[in-house]
């Protein structure tokens, strides 16, 4: 029945969070783990393994085809972090093929981003993380993904998101490492 599938879907949950998974890998655990084993960053990525991960609201728009998923759109949006991407998950061949960006704000702006009108613009600068997760769904690969290939169409999820110009967001690619 499953390979009989075809249609549009839109998915929307507020106010929930992700459980930890402790004996299984999923896409973000996996991503934040990569993100969290980098060491570029001053900042702790959540730790699904041991910890849950709060989220205020989190979306995905795209279309089934049999035991292929496309996703035209997926958001997840905390209080800390904003995830936005794009991608195929081929429940078949139980592979995906996935870019996103994972993002937030540099300190600065939690005062300034609360005055009316000029909030988004005094706020301060986004540190957006392009990012590729490909191969198998049990046990997905994640790496950085190359400036190239991030596109305006992947940055503007952020940008909508967070309510700053694209401008305001500063990407860390690889090209830009620090080692």
């Amino acid at each position: 029945m499953a390979r009989a599938l075809s249609g549009e879907f839109r998915f929307v949950a507020r106010d929930g969070r992700f459980l930890p998974t402790p004996t299984a890998e999923t896409v973000l655990e996996n991503t934040f783990d990569y993100l969290n084993e980098s060491g570029d960053f001053d900042i702790a990525f959540p730790d699904l393994h041991r910890d849950a991960f709060p989220f205020q609201l989190a979306t995905a728009r795209g279309r089934v085809d049999g035991l292929t998923v496309v996703l035209d759109e997926v958001v997840i949006q905390s209080p800390r972090l904003t995830l936005g991407g794009n991608g195929r998950l081929d429940f078949e061949n139980d592979t995906i093929d996935a870019r996103g960006v994972v993002s937030f704000r540099l300190p600065g702006g939690r005062i300034t981003r609360r005055i009316p009108l000029l909030g988004s613009i005094l706020s301060g600068e986004v540190l957006g993380i392009p990012v590729r997760v490909s191969g198998s769904l049990s046990s997905p690969n994640v790496r950085y993904l190359p400036a190239a290939d991030v596109g305006a169409e992947l940055l503007s999820i952020p940008a909508r998101i967070l309510g700053v110009p694209r401008s305001a967001i500063r990407m860390f690619t690889p090209g830009t490492r620090r080692r």
